[in-house]
């Protein structure tokens, strides 16, 4: 199959292809079901220039399973009452919505994980609502607008590398962020990905944060103390670029693209899942561990690390008597993907094991290394 989708796409290269347009029947609704998979070490992948009837080519992208999540109506007890949509994002963060008639979705707030990946939990409420989805959405299309929120955590939920880099422990804490975001729709064509095809619209967003931390100690009113962090974690200022691409045929984003610095390099993929196509794993539960894939490998392997707290970790890997053939210490904060080269390793079963600070075993797995 992906050896005719390769023909279709490198054989007929003058084949004009017509451009779709986004309508609003296609914003997210209660009962839609979303299947998609994550790449975050990317290869080979390239956002590529503006314009018109082009071809993005994403087979390379992998990744070592498949999340499910549906839309739905929020409960009475929801935390934002405005909300009319959410969507549960793992077991512990649900994102609240406003779907308007004017075809226009904007982001609420959030319950769970705290959206800067900084290791907080709680619940984080938008001043300024910040926009998901619009349509009808068309090649040439333009639009710019801010938003902004707020987050305010205890300090025994702080992660202890920010609470290092401070001369005091404050009662509480204050994270707010700021963003002015422009969309320009600016390029149409084809995109194939690993088990299907699509004719896509691509939406630029190119968006500036400006963050701030504050602390409460006692009785004293809140002081900006963003100065005092020095971790590339928690920049004053920082430029987001994505590359979300849209095709009349789902509901949902085909493939978004997370630019690194100065959009040098594909950061992370997240990718539409065809359901009868693939045969990834489906997790339905992301436990905090790491994952091996592809699984067997040959010369190299890439390791996801997901949902663990932020902290330095050792991973290794050991032959079926116990004997540790490679270890190495990574500072996990959010998920993370390493690719390790394994081609020094005879082919046969091992184990992986990952173990946190305290030397705890957090999970144990096996690893099949095949020759050809």
């Amino acid at each position: 199959m992906r050896f005719l989708i390769y023909l279709l796409l490198t054989c007929f290269p003058a084949l004009s292809i017509a451009q779709i347009r986004i309508s609003p029947g296609q914003l997210p609704a209660p009962g839609d079901t979303v299947l998609f998979a994550v790449d975050n070490l990317p290869s080979g992948i390239q956002a590529g220039v503006p314009g018109e009837n082009l071809r993005w080519d994403f087979t390379t992208l992998q990744a070592p399973f498949t999340q499910r999540t549906a839309w739905s109506t929020p409960s009475p007890e929801s935390p934002f009452p405005a909300a009319n949509l959410q969507l549960r994002l793992g077991e512990e963060t649900i994102v609240y919505f406003d779907k308007r008639n004017n075809g226009t979705v904007f982001q609420l707030g959030a319950t769970g994980q705290d959206p800067l990946d900084l290791g907080f939990t709680g619940m984080v409420a938008y001043a300024k609502p910040e926009l998901y989805r619009r349509a009808p959405l068309a090649y040439g299309d333009t639009y710019e607008h801010d938003y902004a929120f707020s987050q305010t955590i205890a300090a025994e939920d702080v992660p202890q590398i920010l609470l290092d880099e401070l001369p005091i422990t404050p009662d509480s804490f204050r994270v707010s962020l700021v963003g002015d975001r422009t969309d320009e729709v600016d390029a149409f064509g084809r995109m194939v990905l690993p088990g299907g095809f699509f004719e896509v619209l691509r939406e630029k967003r190119t968006t500036v944060q400006s963050l701030k931390l504050e602390a409460k100690l006692g009785p004293f009113p809140w002081q900006d103390i963003t100065g005092f962090l020095t971790s590339d974690d928690f920049p004053n200022e920082r430029v987001q670029v994505d590359y979300v691409f849209y095709s009349d045929e789902l509901n949902e984003p085909v493939a978004i693209l997370e630019m690194g610095p100065e959009e040098r390099f594909v950061a992370r993929v997240t990718f539409s899942v065809p359901s009868v196509s693939t045969n990834v794993q489906e997790v339905t539960k992301l436990e905090p561990g790491v994952y091996a894939f592809p699984n067997p490998a040959i010369i190299n392997v890439r390791f996801e690390f997901t949902n663990l707290p932020p902290g330095t970790y050792e991973l290794s890997i050991m032959n079926i008597l116990g004997i540790e053939v490679w270890k190495e210490s990574y500072f996990l904060q959010g998920n993370r993907t390493e690719r390790i080269d394994i081609s020094n390793l005879r082919k046969g079963t091992y184990l992986y094991s990952l173990k946190d600070s305290r030397g705890k075993i957090i999970t144990t797995k096996r690893l099949v290394v095949v020759r050809p």
